[in-house]
């Protein structure tokens, strides 16, 4: 077996400053809303308010399960009395899950826009990753893997097609973070230069992070299945 190869270390420092970098940025390009963070979110009448039901949806998962103590996959709230089951609803759970506890503390619009904040920030981290792993493999030298792999990140982060989800309240595929982070594993997991240790732990990552994306939409993981 060969051994692992060597990829450039970088300090938990230098790791803290690219994510906070994706984030700062990702808050200024979304300017005036780091203003407004408890009270306006992401979105436009031209869609029918879609933004309302993804934080609608922080409300809801929180008042079943904690309130009623009922399934948040079914509510009488619509079609009273009857009701409307939710498991086909674009739910994005990851996006409820990950906005919960700060809801809890705060309000539910300011918990839903720094969870979109921070799948912004973590698109570009993971992004960074995984194409530095890729130049560091190909043999290209750290300090330009890392410039490389930072103008990777900052491009797929802040795509077009993100900002216009994001303007349409369409909050399911703003939630990208989970793309690169799984290639990443993926390709980690196949990578027979690594030790079996590794490989395993990868693939592991990767069944996690491909969960994470079905959890928020179901379209990504599908492409991610493919992939």
């Amino acid at each position: 077996m060969e051994s692992t190869p060597t990829l450039p270390r970088h300090t938990v420092r230098n790791h803290a400053a690219v994510l906070g970098g994706f984030f700062v940025l990702g808050a200024l390009l979304w300017w005036p809303l780091p203003l407004h963070l408890s009270t306006h979110v992401p979105g436009a009448p031209t869609w029918a308010y879609d933004e309302a039901t993804f934080v609608w949806n922080i409300w809801y998962f929180k008042h079943a399960l904690l309130d009623l103590l009922q399934s948040p996959l079914h509510s009488s709230l619509i079609y009273y009395p009857l009701g409307v089951d939710l498991i086909l609803y674009t739910y994005n759970f990851y996006h409820v899950l990950a906005s919960l506890p700060l809801a809890l503390a705060t309000n539910y619009v300011f918990a839903s826009n720094i969870s979109l904040l921070a799948a912004t920030a973590l698109s570009g981290y993971g992004a960074w990753l995984l194409v530095r792993y890729l130049l560091a493999r190909e043999g290209v030298d750290a300090r330009t893997a890392w410039w490389a792999a930072l103008v990777a990140g900052a491009i797929f982060a802040y795509a077009s097609n993100r900002s216009i989800y994001a303007a349409l309240g369409h909050y399911d595929m703003v939630t990208t973070q989970w793309i690169p982070f799984y290639a990443l594993a993926l390709l980690r997991s196949l990578d027979t230069r690594l030790s079996s240790v590794a490989r395993r732990r990868a693939a592991l990552l990767a069944g996690v992070f491909i969960a994470f994306a079905g959890l928020a939409e179901m379209i990504t993981a599908l492409f991610l299945a493919m992939f």
